[in-house]
């Protein structure tokens, strides 16, 4: 059961790692050298990361 979990809460992080790093790169290439532009992308990318961080806490425990 607990590996079960460490498994689960490892997959979570892979994947909100690797969709963090996604946004990341599509919100640079979208801004392309705008900077008010990329302000307001990279806040949707914020957001995105604190979600998906506070799922990955979640599996704490």
């Amino acid at each position: 059961m607990t590996a079960t979990r460490i498994q689960a809460a490892g997959h979570v992080a892979a994947t909100a790692i690797h969709m963090t790093s996604m946004l990341s790169r599509e919100a640079a290439f979208l801004a392309d050298g705008d900077p008010q532009t990329a302000a307001r992308l990279n806040f949707i990318v914020d957001s995105f990361a604190e979600n998906a961080a506070w799922e990955v806490r979640q599996f704490r425990g």
